[in-house]
């Protein structure tokens, strides 16, 4: 059964004239009812906010709450983070200001998540449409072309998955930390649950790819969904930012550090800490700080001169001298490692334990660690860690079924009220029924007794002639 919940869609408007009211009147047709519009435009130099205000009466009648803001220009992160706080939906909907959504969108993603509290995120397939909302397809060289049977990829969610081969859309690997860790493959027109924003400023201008970083951050509690058929239409023309090479580039690494930064910036966590005391500081003397998502670079290690060493770990600049090498050797020795000389795989397997024979194997940010009698301590760490995530998502689970729970309620006690409305305008009106019959009986005799009057009033008359 589809639930009645509201969804929040957010759109972020930048020079869009020719495309806004398209993406507008794609929302006015979905199938689903429920649903408000949010729509700022971030200080658009054309004609495009005017345009938003021409869709303003539509929207009112279509939507239950409509919300049109203009603004200066602050960038995409700030105008998000404002259309969340605006946002008042059980889940949020996200469209560009020159995308399309299918009619079925918004309910098929919601029938998903209403059926599974622990995905937090669902998505459909794209259709690639140019800048005159022409079907295109990709070539065999990446270039675009307009017949299907020129297609190498028919969609955009077959491009991406050719982009990331060692992931199954359609299985449960989609959506994992590790795998965002590598790039972004997410398509466009995705369904979220609120409850992700918790109430906080979940974009951050330091990390410019909006998209790859809100992956990154919901993926390390939730599930994500891919459902294989085409729920939208992702344009793509000069000005789509994909297409800036050189700037999305500077934008991913800037992403991808600022996610590393806030990874290693950690949690204040007192099991962690000794942890780190007992198998870390030995080595580099100082403290250090480790979050449960994983360890972002182990280490890496250079040689300076053919008798000296440096040691990077932990974002600390460490020379290898004679009195702590040793120790440093007695730790590097225990671990199976391909790559010695740098390891720099941002998270490339956060966390798995696997058995190898008669031995247990940590996997963690591409690195192997053979589990010895020494290392049971550090196995348990990580199990614990990989248990508090379980309680949170839990935590999270339950925290969404008793909103639904209230919000069920809230419906049935709206249904009733309805009822009960719907039953006193019944009576009412078989009251006023029945006045009416009265005074139409009323009426009736009253003519009666008029007639008889006159006729004998006409008798009277008769004889008296």
């Amino acid at each position: 059964m589809l639930s009645n919940y509201t969804v929040s869609v957010i759109i972020p408007a930048y020079n869009h004239e020719k495309y806004i009211q398209g993406a507008i009147k794609s929302i006015i047709a979905q199938t689903y009812k429920n649903i408000e519009l949010i729509i700022i435009d971030d200080g658009s130099k054309d004609s495009t906010y005017k345009k938003i205000l021409e869709m303003e009466s539509d929207c009112k009648n279509r939507f239950v709450r409509t919300i049109f803001k203009t603004q200066n220009n602050v960038g995409t992160s700030t105008t998000l983070n404002r259309l969340v706080a605006l946002a008042e939906g059980q889940y949020i909907y996200l469209i560009a200001s020159d995308d399309i959504a299918v009619p079925e969108a918004i309910e098929t993603e919601v029938l998903f998540l209403d059926r599974n509290p622990d995905y937090g995120l669902v998505v459909g397939d794209n259709a690639i449409i140019d800048s005159e909302s022409n079907r295109i397809y990709y070539g065999s060289n990446g270039e675009f072309v307009y017949t299907e049977k020129d297609a190498k990829y028919k969609t955009f969610g077959e491009f991406l998955q050719a982009q990331v081969p060692y992931i199954n859309f359609c299985s449960k690997e989609f959506g994992s930390y590790e795998s965002f860790c590598r790039t972004n493959y997410i398509p466009n027109g995705y369904l979220i649950r609120k409850i992700i924003f918790n109430g906080k400023d979940l974009f951050s201008v330091n990390a410019p790819l909006e998209d790859w970083w809100l992956m990154l951050q919901i993926s390390k509690f939730w599930k994500m969904k891919y459902i294989n058929k085409i729920l939208f239409y992702y344009r793509k023309h000069n000005s789509n930012t994909i297409n800036q090479r050189e700037k999305i580039d500077s934008y991913a690494l800037k992403t991808f550090e600022f996610e590393k930064k806030c990874v290693l910036s950690g949690l204040k966590n007192k099991q962690i800490k000794r942890i780190l005391q007992d198998v870390i500081n030995p080595v580099i003397r100082k403290k250090t700080k480790l979050d449960i998502f994983g360890l972002i670079v182990l280490y890496s290690e250079y040689r300076i001169q053919s008798k000296q060493r440096r040691l990077f770990i932990f974002g600390y600049n460490i020379l290898l001298n004679k009195r702590n090498f040793c120790a440093w050797m007695t730790i590097k020795e225990s671990m199976m490692i391909k790559n010695r000389k740098k390891i720099t795989n941002f998270c490339e397997s956060i966390f798995c334990v696997k058995n190898e024979g008669i031995h247990k194997v940590i996997g963690i940010c591409g690195i192997r660690i053979k589990i010895k009698n020494k290392h049971k301590e550090i196995l348990k760490f990580f199990a614990d860690i990989k248990t508090d995530i379980e309680i949170f998502k839990q935590q999270q689970i339950q925290q969404i079924q008793q909103i639904q729970q209230i919000q069920q309620m809230q419906q049935i006690q709206q249904i009733q009220q309805i009822q009960q409305i719907q039953q006193i305008q019944q009576i009412q009106q078989i009251q006023q029924i029945q006045q009416i019959q009265q005074q139409q009986q009323q009426l009736q005799t009253l003519c009666s007794l008029l007639q008889q009057l006159l006729f004998y009033i006409e008798k009277e008359n008769e004889d008296k002639k």
